[in-house]
């Protein structure tokens, strides 16, 4: 058995209704958040894991892995660790990584002879 912890949520609204923000913030807890090609979210999002085929409008948060799919359309800042972006999503805002910092690599010229 794992030891990994994880918390499954349902979120409902009628088609094209916006639900407000939308966050997965309980420490040492990984969630997934599914937008379907239908639905539409106005607000802030924030989650460990999102997958989006439909439209956002307000800021998005992944931690760990985001997957804009064929039909996403966010408008609003995108902040990631890891992006699958498919053909036919569009964003309308800055794509920010948020990932651990590059490791700085001095380079030293060669001796020439």
């Amino acid at each position: 058995m794992s030891s990994a912890k994880s918390a499954t949520a349902s979120v409902s609204a009628k088609p094209r209704m916006p639900i407000g923000n939308t966050a997965s913030r309980a420490a040492g807890l990984r969630a997934t958040l599914v937008i379907s090609e239908h639905a539409r979210i106005e607000g802030e999002i924030s989650v460990s894991h999102l997958v989006i085929n439909g439209t956002v409008i307000g800021p998005v948060h992944s931690s760990d892995f985001l997957e804009l799919q064929t039909r996403a359309r966010v408008t609003g800042d995108v902040e990631y660790s890891t992006i699958e972006m498919h053909l036919g999503a569009v964003v309308q805002g800055r794509l920010v990584h948020q990932g651990l910092p590059a490791k700085a690599v001095e380079l030293k010229l060669a001796a020439s002879n």
